[in-house]
């Protein structure tokens, strides 16, 4: 039989001669003649396009091509097939398999990962957090941000409306970072340890065209958006999700065997972080309360989220409507129109 034979020491093959003498195994060629007891020696798998391979116990490897050789090969080494190669030639029970394997890994993913972030998160020191929060920012700056365009005045009027929602027991001190971002455009979201980071697109989505203050309708709007990420910073939300999400991306590249993914974890992650239905219902909660609290209508809320839903809706008006209606049901996020009705009815009681 025709092998090609590598040494596990070049990367050069050299043609052989395999020959079976009962126990041992024998491959000659020119000048030269190796013998290896066929007890010790492994064959893998066969596959139908692919080399059949022999390994043997001193790390050198035979490669096998013709389908005629891969067959005697497979009688030579009495060949066995396992329990999971069994199932392969069974296209019922590799499909099953497959089922299981999908039902297994959206548990995981639905369930299991969430609730072990949800107690691992406080095994995470308030201090660690910060600080790794704060190096997260450092890195949006440098890959993300650019410095606000918005007047002194501007930001110093955001910051005023952060410092009368906090609330005075608050987990982490809260600070307000304002930023110009056009690739995410108007946005809002919280990082680890007690940083908001709003940007300039929206603060001039929400105030009046010709005014450089927001005014008393467009404060207060703001003001729900930013009760909205003090709501997670107080769940420690972002923390959760970044550990959750981490555990996901560690899962598929251990499956996939690809480890670079991991590295892309953060800080990106963290801008386009995907909660659940029941962590944004949870900060949402605590905006209507928190804003009542203040004497401000939850309708503000839904003002806010009117005007941004209209901005995001530009990028996704050609779609068909099934399909923008069906977006609702795969998103992690709540229906937008869900959270507008939510907090009308918290203004109406």
């Amino acid at each position: 039989m025709q092998v090609l034979y590598f040494d596990g020491l070049h990367a050069q093959h050299r043609s052989a001669q395999l020959q079976d003498h009962g126990d041992v195994l024998e491959l000659s060629g020119e000048a030269w003649t190796q013998r290896y007891n066929k007890a010790q020696t492994q064959l893998d798998e066969l596959f139908l396009a692919a080399p059949g391979l022999l390994r043997f116990p001193d790390g050198s490897h035979a490669e096998v091509q013709a389908a005629s050789d891969k067959q005697a090969l497979r009688q030579m080494m009495a060949y066995q097939p396992g329990l999971v190669e069994r199932w392969q030639a069974k296209w019922m029970l590799a499909l099953l398999a497959i089922i299981v394997m999908a039902a297994m890994l959206f548990s995981a993913y639905r369930w299991l990962i969430p609730a072990i972030a949800d107690r691992a998160v406080n095994w995470v020191p308030v201090i660690t957090e910060r600080e790794f929060g704060g190096k997260v920012m450092v890195l949006l700056d440098e890959q993300i941000f650019k410095p606000s365009k918005l007047s002194d005045a501007q930001i110093s009027q955001a910051e005023k409306i952060l410092k009368r929602i906090k609330p005075a027991n608050a987990l982490f001190p809260i600070h307000l970072e304002v930023r110009s971002a056009e690739k995410i455009g108007a946005n809002a979201f919280a990082l680890p340890g007690g940083t908001i980071v709003v940007t300039d697109e929206l603060i001039t989505l929400l105030k009046a065209e010709k005014d450089d203050l927001l005014d008393l309708e467009a404060e207060e709007q703001v003001a729900a958006i930013i009760a909205h990420e003090v709501g997670h910073i107080q769940y420690r939300h972002p923390m959760r999700g970044l550990i959750s999400d981490s555990m996901v991306t560690v899962m598929m590249a251990t499956l996939f065997g690809d480890f670079s993914v991991v590295m892309t974890v953060a800080p990106g992650l963290l801008i386009k972080m995907d909660y659940s239905r029941d962590t944004e219902a949870e900060a949402d909660a605590y905006a209507f309360a928190r804003m009542q609290a203040l004497g401000i209508s939850p309708g503000r809320f839904a003002e806010a989220f009117v005007k941004l839903t209209k901005e995001s809706e530009k990028n996704v008006d050609k779609l068909p409507t099934w399909l923008r209606e069906s977006l609702d049901y795969v998103s992690s996020h709540p229906n937008p129109k869900l959270r507008i009705e939510r907090a009308r009815a918290a203004a109406a009681k």
